[in-house]
Protein backbone atom coordinates (compact mmCIF):
# COMPACT_ATOMS: atom_id res chain seq x y z
CA UNK A 1 0.00 0.00 0.00
CA UNK A 2 1.33 3.15 -1.01
CA UNK A 3 0.17 5.89 1.77
CA UNK A 4 1.01 9.77 2.06
CA UNK A 5 0.98 11.30 -1.12
CA UNK A 6 -0.80 14.06 -2.30
CA UNK A 7 -0.98 17.01 -5.16
CA UNK A 8 1.29 18.76 -3.50
CA UNK A 9 3.95 19.09 -6.71
CA UNK A 10 5.84 21.93 -5.30
CA UNK A 11 5.06 22.97 -2.02
CA UNK A 12 7.44 23.04 1.04
CA UNK A 13 4.85 22.16 4.32
CA UNK A 14 7.60 22.69 6.60
CA UNK A 15 9.00 26.00 4.92
CA UNK A 16 5.45 26.89 4.86
CA UNK A 17 4.26 26.26 8.33
CA UNK A 18 7.06 28.23 9.73
CA UNK A 19 6.40 31.36 7.44
CA UNK A 20 2.77 31.09 8.27
CA UNK A 21 3.98 30.90 12.22
CA UNK A 22 6.19 33.85 11.80
CA UNK A 23 3.75 35.95 10.10
CA UNK A 24 1.07 34.90 12.88
CA UNK A 25 3.63 35.89 15.40
CA UNK A 26 4.40 39.15 13.80
CA UNK A 27 1.00 40.55 12.74
CA UNK A 28 -1.27 37.89 13.96
CA UNK A 29 -2.67 37.16 10.98
CA UNK A 30 -2.30 34.07 9.47
CA UNK A 31 -1.26 34.19 5.42
CA UNK A 32 -2.21 31.90 2.03
CA UNK A 33 -5.29 31.23 4.23
CA UNK A 34 -7.29 32.60 1.40
CA UNK A 35 -5.14 31.05 -1.40
CA UNK A 36 -7.09 30.31 -4.83
CA UNK A 37 -5.34 28.45 -7.79
CA UNK A 38 -5.84 29.29 -11.04
CA UNK A 39 -7.44 26.73 -13.84
CA UNK A 40 -4.13 25.84 -15.59
CA UNK A 41 -2.83 24.85 -12.21
CA UNK A 42 -5.90 23.05 -11.64
CA UNK A 43 -5.45 21.16 -15.09
CA UNK A 44 -1.70 20.33 -14.27
CA UNK A 45 -2.85 18.95 -10.61
CA UNK A 46 -5.67 17.08 -12.28
CA UNK A 47 -3.17 15.07 -14.03
CA UNK A 48 -0.57 15.00 -11.59
CA UNK A 49 -2.61 13.08 -9.18
CA UNK A 50 -4.53 10.81 -12.32
CA UNK A 51 -1.20 9.36 -12.92
CA UNK A 52 -0.19 9.25 -9.43
CA UNK A 53 -3.16 6.78 -8.46
CA UNK A 54 -2.82 5.06 -11.94
CA UNK A 55 0.50 4.31 -11.06
CA UNK A 56 0.19 3.32 -7.18
CA UNK A 57 -2.80 0.63 -8.37
CA UNK A 58 -0.31 -1.17 -10.44
CA UNK A 59 -0.80 -4.65 -9.09
CA UNK A 60 -0.34 -6.47 -12.15
CA UNK A 61 3.15 -5.53 -12.21
CA UNK A 62 3.83 -6.17 -8.42
CA UNK A 63 4.42 -2.48 -7.23
CA UNK A 64 1.00 -2.09 -5.26
CA UNK A 65 -2.42 -2.82 -4.94
CA UNK A 66 -3.82 0.19 -2.81
CA UNK A 67 -2.91 3.77 -1.61
CA UNK A 68 -4.14 6.82 0.54
CA UNK A 69 -3.99 9.91 0.21
CA UNK A 70 -2.46 12.60 2.97
CA UNK A 71 -4.94 14.28 4.17
CA UNK A 72 -8.63 14.47 4.06
CA UNK A 73 -9.04 17.81 5.05
CA UNK A 74 -7.02 20.89 5.75
CA UNK A 75 -7.71 24.28 7.50
CA UNK A 76 -7.19 27.21 4.69
CA UNK A 77 -5.67 27.53 1.46
CA UNK A 78 -2.01 27.24 2.25
CA UNK A 79 -2.10 23.88 2.20
CA UNK A 80 -4.73 23.47 -0.88
CA UNK A 81 -2.85 20.71 -2.79
CA UNK A 82 -3.38 18.32 0.83
CA UNK A 83 -7.29 19.05 0.88
CA UNK A 84 -8.40 15.77 -0.47
CA UNK A 85 -12.22 17.40 -0.23
CA UNK A 86 -11.25 20.54 -1.46
CA UNK A 87 -9.17 18.88 -4.64
CA UNK A 88 -12.65 16.15 -5.35
CA UNK A 89 -15.24 19.86 -5.14
CA UNK A 90 -12.31 21.94 -7.00
CA UNK A 91 -12.57 19.02 -9.66
CA UNK A 92 -8.28 18.75 -9.15
CA UNK A 93 -9.01 15.18 -7.69
CA UNK A 94 -11.23 12.57 -9.61
CA UNK A 95 -14.18 10.83 -7.73
CA UNK A 96 -12.46 7.12 -6.61
CA UNK A 97 -14.30 4.27 -9.41
CA UNK A 98 -15.39 1.38 -7.83
CA UNK A 99 -13.45 -1.23 -6.34
CA UNK A 100 -13.82 -3.46 -9.38
CA UNK A 101 -12.77 -0.44 -11.41
CA UNK A 102 -9.24 0.54 -11.97
CA UNK A 103 -7.92 3.75 -12.16
CA UNK A 104 -6.14 3.47 -15.49
CA UNK A 105 -9.61 1.94 -17.18
CA UNK A 106 -11.14 5.37 -16.34
CA UNK A 107 -8.02 7.77 -17.12
CA UNK A 108 -6.07 5.85 -19.36
CA UNK A 109 -2.18 4.95 -18.88
CA UNK A 110 0.53 7.27 -17.07
CA UNK A 111 1.91 7.70 -21.07
CA UNK A 112 -1.68 8.73 -21.84
CA UNK A 113 -1.41 11.02 -18.85
CA UNK A 114 1.62 12.64 -19.84
CA UNK A 115 0.92 13.09 -23.58
CA UNK A 116 -2.22 15.10 -22.90
CA UNK A 117 -0.74 17.33 -19.74
CA UNK A 118 -0.32 20.80 -20.92
CA UNK A 119 2.80 20.85 -18.14
CA UNK A 120 4.10 24.40 -18.98
CA UNK A 121 6.13 25.82 -16.20
CA UNK A 122 3.74 28.94 -16.04
CA UNK A 123 1.87 27.18 -13.71
CA UNK A 124 4.64 26.21 -11.15
CA UNK A 125 4.22 27.94 -8.38
CA UNK A 126 6.66 27.16 -5.65
CA UNK A 127 5.67 28.53 -2.23
CA UNK A 128 7.00 30.04 0.18
CA UNK A 129 9.73 31.76 -2.77
CA UNK A 130 12.91 29.94 -1.67
CA UNK A 131 14.60 33.36 -2.22
CA UNK A 132 12.34 34.42 0.89
CA UNK A 133 14.10 31.55 2.98
CA UNK A 134 16.86 30.86 4.75
CA UNK A 135 19.27 28.47 2.94
CA UNK A 136 19.20 26.12 5.87
CA UNK A 137 15.26 26.13 5.47
CA UNK A 138 14.85 25.24 1.54
CA UNK A 139 14.34 21.41 1.27
CA UNK A 140 13.56 21.65 -2.28
CA UNK A 141 15.90 20.52 -5.45
CA UNK A 142 15.93 22.02 -8.68
CA UNK A 143 13.20 20.80 -11.04
CA UNK A 144 15.81 19.07 -13.71
CA UNK A 145 13.97 15.90 -14.05
CA UNK A 146 14.11 14.68 -17.75
CA UNK A 147 10.55 13.25 -17.94
CA UNK A 148 9.24 16.60 -16.29
CA UNK A 149 11.88 18.98 -18.63
CA UNK A 150 11.08 17.34 -21.72
CA UNK A 151 7.14 17.25 -20.63
CA UNK A 152 7.54 13.22 -21.49
CA UNK A 153 9.30 13.82 -24.90
CA UNK A 154 12.05 11.75 -23.04
CA UNK A 155 10.48 8.99 -23.16
CA UNK A 156 10.42 8.67 -26.35
CA UNK A 157 12.75 7.96 -29.59
CA UNK A 158 10.73 9.90 -31.91
CA UNK A 159 9.66 13.09 -29.85
CA UNK A 160 6.64 14.00 -28.94
CA UNK A 161 2.95 12.99 -30.04
CA UNK A 162 4.27 12.27 -33.58
CA UNK A 163 7.01 10.05 -32.85
CA UNK A 164 4.91 8.16 -30.17
CA UNK A 165 2.69 7.30 -33.20
CA UNK A 166 6.03 6.83 -35.29
CA UNK A 167 7.09 4.08 -33.37
CA UNK A 168 3.68 2.29 -32.61
CA UNK A 169 3.82 2.39 -36.49
CA UNK A 170 7.20 1.28 -37.08
CA UNK A 171 6.22 -1.50 -34.14
CA UNK A 172 3.73 -2.77 -36.13
CA UNK A 173 5.70 -2.94 -39.65
CA UNK A 174 8.21 -5.05 -37.57
CA UNK A 175 5.47 -7.20 -35.98
CA UNK A 176 3.81 -8.01 -40.11
CA UNK A 177 7.25 -8.40 -41.56
CA UNK A 178 8.27 -11.28 -38.67
CA UNK A 179 4.49 -12.99 -38.83
CA UNK A 180 5.18 -12.98 -42.87
CA UNK A 181 8.69 -14.46 -42.23
CA UNK A 182 7.62 -16.92 -39.69
CA UNK A 183 4.62 -17.86 -42.28
CA UNK A 184 7.45 -18.35 -45.27
CA UNK A 185 9.49 -20.03 -43.03
CA UNK A 186 6.66 -22.78 -42.15
CA UNK A 187 5.54 -23.02 -45.72
CA UNK A 188 9.15 -23.96 -46.92
CA UNK A 189 10.05 -25.97 -44.29
CA UNK A 190 6.77 -28.07 -44.55
CA UNK A 191 6.98 -28.60 -48.34
CA UNK A 192 10.83 -29.68 -47.65
CA UNK A 193 9.53 -32.28 -45.12
CA UNK A 194 6.71 -33.55 -47.55
CA UNK A 195 9.41 -33.87 -50.13
CA UNK A 196 11.31 -35.80 -47.95
CA UNK A 197 9.25 -38.29 -46.65
CA UNK A 198 8.90 -39.55 -50.27
CA UNK A 199 12.30 -40.50 -50.00
CA UNK A 200 12.98 -44.19 -49.70
CA UNK A 201 15.25 -44.84 -46.45
CA UNK A 202 18.26 -47.00 -47.35
CA UNK A 203 18.54 -47.93 -44.02
CA UNK A 204 15.99 -50.74 -44.43
CA UNK A 205 16.81 -52.27 -47.50
CA UNK A 206 17.98 -55.54 -46.97
CA UNK A 207 19.33 -55.98 -50.04
CA UNK A 208 22.37 -53.98 -50.35
CA UNK A 209 25.51 -54.87 -49.39
CA UNK A 210 28.48 -52.72 -48.77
Amino acid sequence: MVGEWSAAYDVLPFAMLNKIMDEIADTGVAPYMHRIMSQGRKDFLRNFVEAQMVAYEAADVGTSGAWFYWTLKMEGGAFAEWDFLRGVREGWIPHIPAPNVTSESVHGTCYDIIFRTNDTMSIIDQYPDPKALSANNWQGVAIDDDVVVSHGDSLLHGGGRGGYRHNVFFHWILFVAFVASAGFSWRYYSKRRRKMQQYENLSTQSSLNY
